[in-house]
């Protein structure tokens, strides 16, 4: 989750991040619902998978819209909220939806299960805030990671400076104990 989460930070707002997060999740569970069945499981899981890398975006924009929309005495009380709607959420959803399985068909579930997650993350469109101001140290840094990408792999044709896994492969050597040891070149 700490890999993909930091994107929050980039390009949009926020609160566009959480409501794009939600939208994609609310999506993700509605076609899931419709794929229930051995028939579809892989498919099933892949979703799912996808569904929780998106919803940790959600999270994530919580989180930054809390610590830096409200007072410093005001953020323990609402991150003190935001796990009681984590809990909550988990229960009393989970049981909302179960309910929801007995009565209503699994298509029908999906819907009502969408907009459970879509409709609350629409609250975020009354937060006041500013477009993000792109960063010095993030402009040029895609460019720069190609350039550094090129330069090694054009080094990586032999020499003692290169790293590459045949390299430190020919350099294995075994020591006088007999154990193995890699020696990588610096």
């Amino acid at each position: 989750m700490f890999l993909w989460t930091r994107v929050v930070d980039v390009k949009l707002r926020r609160r566009t991040w959480l409501i794009l997060g939600a939208s994609v999740t609310a999506l993700c569970m509605l076609v899931a619902s419709l794929l229930l069945g051995p028939s579809h499981l892989r498919l099933l899981t892949l979703l799912l998978f996808f569904c929780g890398c998106v919803v940790a975006l959600v999270a994530a924009s919580c989180g930054g819209l809390m610590a830096t929309k409200l007072y410093t005495s005001a953020q323990s009380k609402a991150a003190g909220w935001n796990q009681a709607r984590n809990f909550g959420g988990g229960v009393l959803g989970a049981a909302l939806v179960l309910r929801l399985v007995e009565h209503l068909s699994l298509s029908a579930v999906g819907l009502a299960t969408a907009a459970l997650v879509l409709l609350p993350a629409l609250v975020a469109f009354t937060v006041p805030e500013a477009p993000p101001t792109p960063s010095r140290w993030f402009r040029g840094r895609f460019t720069e990671i190609r350039r550094e990408a090129r330069c090694c792999g054009r080094r990586s044709g032999g020499g003692e400076s290169s790293f590459s896994f045949t390299s430190v492969a020919s350099k294995t050597m075994r020591s006088q104990e007999g154990q193995i040891t890699t020696a990588i070149p610096i």
